[in-house]
């Protein structure tokens, strides 16, 4: 069996390779399996891993992370693969592979290749609440939809927070904003809610908090352009479902549903005009002999009057 575990979802990925490797060894010697990184190995080495089995051994499993780093090491996979013995099991991490390499279609036209892919907003609702209570804990849905608000999308840094929050029991709106830090992504999404919202006052205090709390005036600039490009990308992209959209721009499902409430109210000049506003900002202060924290006070006083 070789199997390619990829994707954008690393919380998937290590879950379904902890499956792989539990299941090997509940049935076979610890001294059958082998984890090899790519970067490190050599094709002799690499020949070895797949071909041989260790001595009193009737069964193998070959873990190699980061395949898609070395192309030296590609190269042999593609002539080696066809000759494991059917008693070495092979599984290849890499959440970045290459679709256009010759592997990677080896792989995939051998049906070897398992996507993990981020959950939709519901779905991802729906296994927070899920996890909580496989922890011991339990969260409502409406919780955990603010959770992920607050912590964002990624579901490795959510099943972090969900193991921390579950001694608790209960995890509560209250228990998550005691003990959880709102990620900088998520509050400069709310900055721009706010700004594009008319809500400039309470835009500008919320970048007040964040230059208190020591926050980069030039990062929260980058961070609004990150957030202005997922506005450009979801706009261009036209009406449908999150998804849909998020399908076709690569954007995590949950972040597409955010700008979706925020793009569906914009004309796609006024989308435009932010973003050309945000790179004027950016090459000034860049350029410019200014003071950077008041370059996106001003930023932030454009934005609203679009």
């Amino acid at each position: 069996m070789v199997t390619l575990l990829t994707g954008a979802n690393e919380f998937l990925i290590s879950a379904e390779r902890q499956r792989i490797v539990d299941e090997f060894l509940n049935d076979n010697d610890v001294f059958g399996l082998e984890r090899l990184d790519a970067e490190e190995l050599d094709a002799s080495r690499l020949r070895d891993a797949l071909l041989q089995l260790p001595f009193l051994v009737n069964k193998k499993l070959v873990v190699i992370k980061n395949v898609f780093s070395n192309k030296g090491i590609q190269e042999a996979l593609c002539h080696l693969l066809g000759q494991v013995p059917d008693e070495i099991d092979v599984l290849f991490i890499d959440p970045k592979s290459d679709k256009r390499t010759k592997l990677y279609k080896q792989l995939a036209s051998a049906k070897q290749v398992q996507e993990c892919v981020n959950l939709r907003p519901q779905e991802l609702v729906s296994w927070t609440v899920d996890y909580a209570t496989k922890l011991g804990g339990s969260i409502t849905q409406s919780d955990s939809s603010y959770m992920i608000d607050r912590i964002g999308p990624e579901q490795m840094q959510l099943a972090r927070e969900l193991e921390k929050l579950a001694v608790f029991g209960a995890i509560t709106k209250d228990l998550i904003d005691t003990h959880t830090e709102q990620a900088l992504r998520g509050t400069v999404f709310d900055l721009l809610d706010k700004t594009f919202s008319g809500k400039t006052d309470e835009s500008l205090k919320l970048y007040d908090q964040l230059l208190s709390n020591k926050t980069d005036p030039s990062e929260i600039l980058a961070l609004i352009g990150w957030q202005l490009h997922v506005f450009s990308l979801v706009k261009y992209a036209g009406p449908g479902a999150p998804a849909d959209v998020a399908k076709l721009t690569g954007v995590h499902p949950f972040v597409v549903g955010k700008a979706l409430n925020i793009v569906r109210t914009m004309s796609l000049e006024n989308v435009k005009l932010a973003v050309a506003k945000a790179l004027d900002a950016d090459i000034m202060i860049k350029t410019k002999p200014v003071d950077s924290v008041d370059v996106v006070r001003v930023l932030l006083l454009e934005l609203a009057s679009i």
